[in-house]
């Protein structure tokens, strides 16, 4: 009689996928900072160290994916679906014009990193490269090993918020408390903190409802595209 395979234990591979998170991050902004230290200086030191943060998380999480899923990193959301993805965009938009006027109706500061930087800087780091990037580790890699949990969660707004969903949104969430994000005060940062779990939830949403991450980057990419063109167009 063959014996039935154990489920794996919830709160052991949650506890992997929080030591993975922390271990890409500290890998990542060890190798980006140290890298913009060498190649640039002064704003575009910032810039540029974002950006190999960005490259770092990237990698690494491709990597992490490949082993998982030994080499079938489509299991993990990296493949082309274009299920969704107009209401991807509108849904992103909507969402970071939201959060853009709540966050400057609040007292604090501007986002330190991006004030000074040309907007074609913000589109390829925000628009397009953070929301890759960031994707890639909490829908890819956070959602994708907490896969076998999917018939954990409920249901709300007609949407099944499945337990990887919730988990990748609190590692999304807890991403964004940061130094340079809590120099903006702190209800700015409980702005950002609260919409940056909001997002999560619909970006989450759709990367299990398609099983692709495109729809997630795009709803992630537009949001941030939204909040920054209310900074460009309202006077405030």
């Amino acid at each position: 009689m063959q014996k039935p395979q154990n489920s794996p234990n919830i709160i052991l591979r949650t506890g992997l996928a929080f030591l993975i998170v922390i271990l890409i991050l500290g890998l990542s902004g060890t190798i980006g900072m140290t890298t913009g230290e060498l190649v640039s200086a002064g704003q575009a030191k910032e810039l540029t160290s974002a950006f190999f943060v960005l490259a770092s998380m990237l990698f690494l999480s491709l990597l992490i994916a490949v082993w998982l899923t030994k080499g079938k990193i489509g299991r993990f959301g990296f493949c082309w679906k274009s299920d969704h993805v107009m209401q991807a965009v509108v849904i992103g938009l909507i969402g970071g014009v939201i959060a853009s006027i709540m966050g400057t109706a609040l007292p604090g500061e501007e986002h330190g990193l991006l004030k000074d930087a040309a907007f074609w800087q913000v589109i390829l780091l925000t628009w397009i490269w953070a929301a890759i990037c960031e994707e890639a580790l909490t829908r890819g890699v956070v959602i994708g090993y907490l896969a076998p949990f999917q018939g954990k969660g409920f249901k709300a707004f007609g949407m099944w918020i499945s337990y990887p969903i919730i988990i990748s949104a609190v590692f999304f969430s807890l991403m964004h408390i940061n130094p340079v994000i809590m120099e903006m005060g702190l209800p700015r940062m409980f702005n950002i903190v609260f919409f940056a779990f909001v997002l999560s939830i619909l970006a989450g949403y759709y990367r299990e409802k398609t099983g692709s991450l495109l729809p997630a980057v795009l709803i992630h990419s537009m949001f941030n595209a939204g909040g920054t063109l209310v900074g460009y167009i309202l006077p405030w």
